[in-house]
């Protein structure tokens, strides 16, 4: 409302004082724990039946997203049901952050992961089948995968372009990072895919670090960090004291698939892999090259991935892009904000506190230009037309720790 004007008479006035305001984050990288992911972990646990009984309610997801202040999120690995959120947060009969949805992960045969969340490629033409069936349905991009085909990619990008999809996810072995920066891919959905699938000498190659981060700054490709997930997948495969935050809000499931002295993490260290040993560091290390060298670098966490906790882990990204990958304050939060707004093609109306943007808007109680970490700090959420403040976040994650501890225990087989 202009100043000067008199306010409606049921008007609800915040007292902003000493606080900050800003656009709401983004999280660009998501995996909602919707039911067919509790189907897919409930083959892994004795007695977990079906699995739908650990899956959150879906309003509760969604709030546990704006109660840490995102008011944006995409979700990598779409389903029915990822849809199904994306329209009702549109209807507004579910409060939420604004949702774009990927589609399934598009993959090789035999699929890194289950055939229930991929779509299996072998060819040339099933590229072409597969990016027409995810326009069909509504999905918003197309997500590659590891061991998609070189024929198959080629027809993914052939259909997601007459199509009119951006493509967004893996970087597939068969074809290279430079390969599919070429080909048209609009973004690579971790820093890690840049060098994880290499060998030495290749994986420490400066020269190629640097070649590949040119090329990405002059195409435009757009890079998700993701720098939690990939410190977590480094202590998981090789061990060492660390201690993940939010714990309280991570959903029992994933803790007990995920428990250290489990026999998930048991095999994979027993396996000696060394894919992910430092990792961590060269996450860092690429990601502050790519932001130096004029990168567009989003944030995104991967959360359900071992550890990372949906909604609070945004958090600590933003913290370790500042602490460990040479960012300042501003850069974390205007990868979150304005350039969430400008790769989703809606720069003119979100991103930015001003007038015709629209009210997806974080009120902190202190500032984050001068400590990151007071994004956790939060006074009160607007999304759209509706109002979270602190006592409302508290009684929701109240509600939250009460349905955990409402579902069966269980163990992994």
């Amino acid at each position: 409302m202009p100043t000067g004007q008199k306010l409606p008479d049921n008007a609800i006035v915040i007292e902003a004082a000493g606080k900050t305001l800003l656009p709401g984050l983004s999280d660009v990288h998501g995996h909602p724990f919707v039911a067919n992911w509790g189907r897919h972990f409930a083959s892994f646990l004795e007695g977990a039946g079906d699995g739908v009984q650990f899956v959150l309610p879906y309003d509760l997801q969604m709030f546990l997203q704006v109660a840490c202040g995102i008011t944006r999120l995409e979700i990598l690995a779409g389903c029915a049901d990822a849809l199904w959120l994306r329209e009702a947060i549109r209807a507004g009969t579910l409060i939420g952050p604004r949702l774009s949805v990927g589609s399934p992960l598009i993959d090789g045969n035999p699929p890194v992961h289950a055939q229930s969340m991929s779509y299996m490629v072998g060819d040339r033409e099933g590229g072409v089948r597969a990016g027409n069936e995810i326009a069909d349905r509504g999905f918003d991009f197309a997500k590659p995968y590891t061991r998609l085909p070189a024929d198959g990619f080629d027809g993914l990008m052939d259909a997601c372009a007459q199509r009119g999809l951006r493509v967004m996810g893996h970087v597939p072995v068969a074809v290279g990072v430079e390969g599919a920066i070429r080909r048209g891919q609009l973004g690579i959905a971790h820093a890690a895919e840049l060098f994880l699938k290499c060998e030495e000498p290749e994986r420490s190659d400066r020269k190629r670090r640097d070649r590949i981060i040119r090329l990405m700054a002059d195409t435009g490709v757009w890079l998700q960090a993701t720098v939690c997930v990939i410190r977590r997948m480094e202590w998981i495969d090789t061990g060492g004291p660390y201690a993940p935050p939010d714990m309280d809000y991570l959903n029992p499931v994933l803790a007990a698939f995920w428990a250290e002295a489990g026999p998930v993490v048991s095999a994979r260290r027993a396996q000696a892999m060394s894919m992910f040993t430092n990792s961590y560091a060269s996450t860092c290390e690429w990601t502050n090259a790519a932001r130096a060298a004029g990168v567009r670098i989003l944030t995104g966490t991967d959360f359900m991935n071992p550890y990372v906790v949906e909604g609070f882990s945004l958090h600590e990204e933003l913290d370790r892009l500042v602490r460990d990958c040479g960012f300042d304050p501003h850069d974390a939060l205007f990868g979150s904000t304005r350039l969430g707004a400008d790769y989703h093609d809606e720069a003119a109306i979100e991103g930015t506190v001003s007038v015709g943007a629209r009210s997806d808007l974080l009120l902190l109680n202190s500032d984050p230009l001068s400590d990151i970490r007071a994004t956790r700090d939060i006074d009160a959420v607007i999304v759209g037309r509706h109002l979270l403040r602190a006592d409302g976040i508290a009684e929701g994650l109240r509600r939250v720790r009460e349905a955990y501890t409402r579902m069966p225990v269980v163990e992994p087989e």
